[in-house]
């Protein structure tokens, strides 16, 4: 009995032997694992953290979609929040590519990126990126989910491209990224501009002369609020420095009316109504008064715009004003 109960007790202790070693070792195993994890957290960047959040993220390469070497250049930047200045000057003459694991800027070789896709919700949780923010600034429809870009040096000192971002994100034929609040949109070089696909008209022009040019159709996602359900239709002036101008019919509701446009990145920059004739219905039917504003335009050759304002009582002028324009980095400023 004795002789059994020792063999017994030294069974015992040899699997309690066994098992402590064991769990030193997976203990060990986890430690290492632990600090492996932790060394790693520490050089990911903002991306991961979004990525860790969306169980279904996946890894893609960016070229599923988008050809290699396709170049991106400067479009157009926004604040998120502040009402601060962007630094456009840093990216007016920054151009990249990007071809499997790697990004040229300005056609050097400047860093390795990684890619992958998220859900386009968590733009908004990280950055604030909405797609109302999106549409406003740079008319871009932000779908269910985006790809990305990311540099694997982030935080790093070292890496090149450090200095220009972090995270980049792939929006239709757009590269967005945010940089100290600020967020900086890129477009691919094969998109073309609204105006390549109409015809040019010759200033001078006024209400009356443009009376005989025929409309052209116009960019609905830029001037959908001028389509009344089909396609929004004006002209095409060319530019005015950096700016394209446009002049954009509205012929919804009872009183169309003519709005001049200054277009940058295929955003509206600026309006101004230059055309128009309305009267009071109601005083109309009720008074037999017809109380009419007409507006009418001329446009020089140098894009300097007079506008005319007259005010009619049963056809009878009561007064006419003019007031003279010129645009100013894209903004109509009263001369």
């Amino acid at each position: 009995m004795i002789q059994h109960t020792k063999k017994t007790l030294k069974l015992a202790l040899l699997m309690l032997v066994v098992f402590t070693n064991l769990s030193c070792k997976e203990n060990t195993s986890k430690d290492r694992e632990k600090s492996i994890n932790t060394t790693k957290s520490k050089v990911d960047s903002s991306i991961d953290t979004i990525i860790n959040l969306e169980k279904d993220s996946k890894n893609i390469l960016v070229e599923d979609n988008y050809t290699s070497f396709d170049e991106w250049v400067f479009s157009k930047c926004a604040s998120i929040s502040n009402p601060q200045d962007c630094n456009e000057n840093k990216y007016e003459d920054f151009k990249f590519k990007v071809s499997n694991d790697s990004i040229f800027i300005n056609n050097n070789y400047t860093d390795n990126v990684i890619s992958g896709e998220l859900k386009s919700d968590l733009l908004y949780k990280k950055y604030g990126i909405s797609k109302e923010f999106l549409l406003k600034n740079f008319n871009i429809s932000l779908p269910d989910r985006v790809k990305y870009i990311r540099n694997p040096r982030a935080y790093d000192s070292n890496s090149p491209l450090e200095n220009f971002f972090r995270d980049a994100f792939y929006i239709d034929n757009y590269i967005v990224f945010q940089v100290e609040g600020c967020i900086y949109c890129f477009k691919n070089v094969k998109v073309k501009e609204a105006r390549n696909d109409i015809k040019k008209i010759n200033l001078p022009i006024s209400s009356n002369t443009i009376l005989n040019i025929k409309t052209n159709v116009l960019n609905k996602n830029l001037f959908n609020d001028y389509s009344c359900g089909d396609t929004p239709r004006g002209y095409y002036l060319g530019k005015k420095d950096t700016y394209d101008v446009y002049i954009v019919s509205n012929d919804c509701g009872d009183f169309p009316f003519k709005d001049l446009i200054t277009v940058k990145s295929n955003s509206i920059i600026s309006k101004i109504n230059i055309e128009g004739d309305s009267w009071d219905i109601e005083k109309e039917e009720k008074k037999k008064i017809r109380d009419e504003n007409i507006t009418l335009f001329s446009i020089d050759a140098d894009f300097k715009i007079s506008i005319q304002n007259i005010n009619k009582l049963n056809d009878k002028e009561k007064s006419k004003s003019i007031s003279n324009f010129i645009i100013v980095n894209g903004k109509f400023t009263k001369k």
